[in-house]
């Protein structure tokens, strides 16, 4: 699903012009105003993950503390990101980042400088705890999109189908349904929903998505 630029504030955008705003005297993005803009309250345990790097757009709360490209403000700070950042060069094992997580997009609520060092370092992914905020405004992308997750979490796969229309994904699920039985027919034994979803995406889905 195509991602659907933040609500345009004009002011803001000019404050910015006429203060010459750049990357590095820009904040990263905040996650309440995020919040509020998607009407995200409803909170979800997602446990842990490996996010990619490019998905982490911005900081619940220390957004002053970082410019835009999630570089530290205070060079006072430098000196515990080299030190993750050796830690790192030596493979040692860090642990999780937690992250507020927003549909596709992320914000750092712990581990600001081990994201900033992996991100130098030019990891593609990270591993977090991950906190998802639902969103309940009504526009046609939130309903797709919590239709999409409803139908991934009830599934259990670890792969996310997109489609343009709602009200569409009791069609796929009518195929996993009838995936199960001809599954339990052929194997003759008890298949779970979760069983038959995943081989459903495995042997049928994916290669016609492909």
């Amino acid at each position: 699903m195509a991602s659907v630029p933040s609500k345009f504030n004009p002011a803001r955008v000019l404050k910015r012009l006429f203060a010459g705003e750049t990357a590095e005297n820009r904040s990263v993005p905040r996650f309440d105003e995020r919040q509020e803009d998607e009407e995200a309250y409803t909170s979800v345990k997602r446990g842990t993950q490996m996010v990619p790097i490019d998905r982490i757009v911005g900081s619940v709360g220390r957004y002053h503390d970082f410019d835009s490209r999630f570089q530290p403000r205070n060079p006072g700070t430098d000196e515990r990101e080299e030190a993750i950042l050796r830690l790192m060069r030596e493979g040692r094992s860090l642990p999780p980042i937690s992250l507020y997580q927003i549909k596709d997009e992320y914000f750092i609520l712990d581990g600001h400088h081990r994201f900033s060092a992996a991100r130098r370092l030019g990891h593609k992914e990270i591993s977090a705890c991950i906190l998802e905020l639902l969103p309940s405004k009504d526009t046609l992308e939130n309903q797709l999109y919590l239709e999409k997750i409803d139908f991934r979490d009830r599934a259990g796969l670890n792969k996310t189908i997109d489609l343009t229309e709602p009200g569409q994904f009791h069609l796929l699920e009518e195929q996993i349904r009838e995936h199960r039985q001809y599954l339990a027919s052929e194997r003759k034994q008890e298949i779970s929903y979760e069983q038959a979803a995943a081989d459903w995406y495995r042997s049928i889905y994916h290669p016609l998505a492909t």
